[in-house]
């Protein structure tokens, strides 16, 4: 009888241990648009832990999920760690590339895809989980575009993470007589109302990032600009969890302390 409890407690270690190893970390939700000042782009900073879509084992704050490449902004959601690594990482890689040029948002768009492509064949899979927006101007004509599963889009208006989004209610013509500081009151309402009525305060939440692109491709941010940089490793946000830096909140409260166990453990 000892002999079976032992045995099963070996199968139960192991089988946490391969479990929590396989965690992905996963973010939405965003929002970009055309106004009468220039483009808007919003997006929340939840980042979420989980196996599959439907086991979600706990959630963060605050994950930079909109970025400034060159004279383009760009937004991430989908997955947000590819092999340990955050988007931010490849982004930021991916930056130190480029020739010091224009481009415009497909453009840039099409570079990254090339560039993640090959340096990393093997994690393309991943990299086709993973929905990323650009936008700036051309000529003082405002340019949206998206790469979605390797496939790029040009000619947005407005792009939302999601069909279901009210903001998708809203005509070219409504979005275009907003200024900016009602643009970031709407995005900021859209995205409430739709974490409230599909319940997904696990995926999305935290301080809503708004960064802003005028006509002459000047670009400042609007709200909740990022005051550290963004982690590169996902190691790098267990740490700070370890260390108090950064608190997860799990949806079952017996799950912290074996995964609390499994990270120390595994640091060893």
């Amino acid at each position: 009888m000892k002999l079976k409890s032992q045995i099963l407690l070996i199968f139960l270690l192991l089988f946490s241990t391969m479990a929590f190893s396989q965690i992905n970390i996963r973010g939405s939700y965003s929002i970009t648009s055309v106004c009468k000042d220039g483009i808007i782009m919003a997006a929340d900073s939840r980042g979420s832990l989980y196996f599959d879509e439907d086991n979600i084992i706990a959630y963060f704050d605050t994950v930079q999920k909109i970025f400034i490449i060159k004279d383009c902004i760009i937004s991430v959601t989908g997955t947000m760690a590819i092999s340990n690594k955050f988007i931010s990482f490849y982004l930021n890689e991916f930056s130190q590339y480029l020739p010091n040029t224009t481009y415009l948002p497909s453009d840039l768009l099409n570079e990254f895809h090339k560039y993640y492509c090959t340096l990393y064949p093997s994690l393309k899979p991943d990299f086709y989980k993973i929905h990323l927006t650009a936008a700036r101007y051309s000529n003082k004509l405002p340019l949206i575009s998206v790469l979605e599963q390797g496939s790029i889009y040009s000619d947005l208006y407005s792009v939302a993470s999601d069909t279901l989004s009210e903001f998708n209610n809203y005509s070219s013509s409504d979005l275009l007589s907003k200024s900016d500081d009602e643009m970031g009151v709407l995005m900021k309402q859209c995205i409430s109302n739709y974490t409230n009525k599909f319940n997904k305060h696990r995926k999305i939440g935290g301080p809503i990032m708004i960064l802003k692109v005028a006509p002459d491709n000047s670009i400042t941010w609007r709200e909740n600009m990022p005051t550290k940089e963004n982690w590169d490793s996902v190691d790098e946000v267990y740490s700070d969890y370890l260390k108090g830096k950064v608190k997860f909140i799990f949806t079952k409260p017996e799950t912290e302390s074996e995964f609390r166990n499994w990270l120390l453990n595994s640091r060893k």
